[in-house]
């Protein structure tokens, strides 16, 4: 997912974690464009998750 931060505009590509199906409906059936999401920064890479229970690792 490719995301716009809203503290600069700044740009940042994000991959979901392994069993994510939710944020992968939404990407796949839903209307992403808009919709806030929840992101995070890791050793490993951005993770990016549409559901309330954050980005985990």
């Amino acid at each position: 997912m490719i995301g716009r931060l809203d503290a600069d505009g700044r740009r940042f590509l994000a991959t979901t974690a392994d069993g994510d199906e939710e944020t992968l409906a939404l990407l796949g059936d839903g209307e992403p464009v808009g919709r806030r999401v929840h992101a995070r920064s890791f050793e490993f890479g951005d993770r990016v998750t549409a559901g309330d229970a954050g980005t985990g690792g």
